[in-house]
C-alpha cells in the first residue's frame, strides 16, 4: 500500500509544493484556486473507509481521494462544470483531508460513456464473439455436427 498508494500520495503532495513555488515566479499560475488530489489504481481499495489503512500513509496535504481506473471512467461522464462542483463538495467534507468520493460517483448514475461503447460497437468484436457463442451452444448430432434448430 506504502508503495503504490503512499507514492501517489507523495508525488500529489510534492505538485502541490511546486505549483505554490511556481505562483510566485509565474503570475499566470494563480496557487489561490482550490486544488484536489486524485490517486487513480487499476484496482479498487476502498481505503477512504479504513483508518487503519490511512495512519500507514503520508497526510495528503491537499484534499485527496483514491480510485480505481474503473471509477475514473465513472467521473469521465460528468462536464467540467459538473465535476468541478462534485469535486469541490467532496473536498468541502473531506476529514483529515481524505476525499469520499462516492457523492461524485452518484452524479453520474444512469449515463452511459458513448465514447466507450461507440469504440466497443466499432470493434465488433463482442457481435463476433457473441454470434460464435451461440454457433457453440447449438446441440450437436452423435457425429459431431451441429443440429440447426427447427425453423
Amino acid at each position: 500500500m506504502k508503495a503504490s498508494v503512499g507514492k501517489g500520495i507523495e508525488q500529489i503532495n510534492r505538485s502541490n509544493k511546486h505549483i505554490t513555488a511556481i505562483s510566485g515566479e509565474e503570475p499566470r499560475i494563480d496557487a489561490s484556486k482550490p486544488r484536489v488530489g486524485l490517486v487513480v489504481t487499476l484496482e479498487p481499495f476502498y481505503i477512504d473507509q479504513n483508518w487503519l489503512v490511512w495512519d500507514e500513509l503520508p497526510g495528503p496535504e491537499i484534499p485527496l481521494g483514491v480510485m480505481s481506473i474503473g471509477e475514473l471512467e465513472s467521473l469521465v461522464l460528468l462536464d467540467a462544470d459538473e465535476l468541478a462542483s462534485a469535486l469541490r463538495d467532496t473536498a468541502a467534507s473531506a476529514q483529515e483531508n481524505v476525499m469520499l468520493l462516492a457523492p461524485a460517483f452518484d452524479a453520474t448514475a444512469g449515463r452511459e460513456n458513448a465514447l466507450l461503447t461507440s469504440t466497443y460497437d466499432g470493434i465488433g468484436l463482442f457481435d463476433r464473439v457473441s454470434k460464435r457463442t451461440g454457433r457453440a451452444r447449438r446441440p450437436r448430432s452423435a457425429e459431431g455436427q451441429q443440429v440447426q434448430p427447427p425453423a
